[in-house]
């Protein structure tokens, strides 16, 4: 479920991103990533229990979309294409960790070498 929101919360900003790049001036772009927490979890998205009321706020003032899908159950390659916007098979990281006694460099070079969402919006 975490990882629904946290591509629910990317997939919007490069949305949002898209659709404002040749306009200006450029817009205020706030990326919040929240662990361990579901689509769900939210007063605004209607959980019962669950007090939220500074994103409760900041959902009625913004724009929302209501359904997200990650790439793959992982935290790294999940995490590498929000960052990106590849998919795991382009952008190389295809686990939380390679296989013991396999470099991690390929992976960290590949993704040094990949559009990254904080490069463009800079």
């Amino acid at each position: 479920m975490r990882l629904k929101l946290v591509a629910f919360i990317f997939l919007s900003l490069c949305g949002f991103i898209y659709s404002w790049a040749k306009a200006e001036p450029l817009p205020n772009v706030v990326m919040i990533l929240s662990d361990d927490q579901g689509f769900g979890d939210y007063g605004f998205m209607g959980h019962e229990m669950i007090e939220t009321p500074s994103f409760d706020r900041l959902a009625s003032q913004s724009l929302r979309y209501d359904r997200g899908y990650v790439t793959t159950a992982l935290c790294s390659s999940s995490l590498t294409t929000m960052l990106t916007g590849l998919y795991p098979h382009k952008h190389g990281t295809t686990g939380n960790d390679p296989l013991k006694g396999i470099s991690r460099q390929p992976w960290i070079d590949k993704f040094k070498n990949s559009p990254q969402l904080p490069k463009m919006l800079a």
